[in-house]
């Protein structure tokens, strides 16, 4: 299904990268602590 437009695959690759995203930044700052 890559190539087709499909709203939900798009929507949840971008949701997990933003999540993932959120998240090493959030382990990065504590690391740093």
């Amino acid at each position: 299904m890559a190539g087709s437009k499909s709203p939900r695959g798009e929507f949840a690759a971008r949701k997990l990268r933003l999540k993932r995203k959120k998240f090493r930044w959030s382990e990065y700052y504590y690391k740093r602590r």
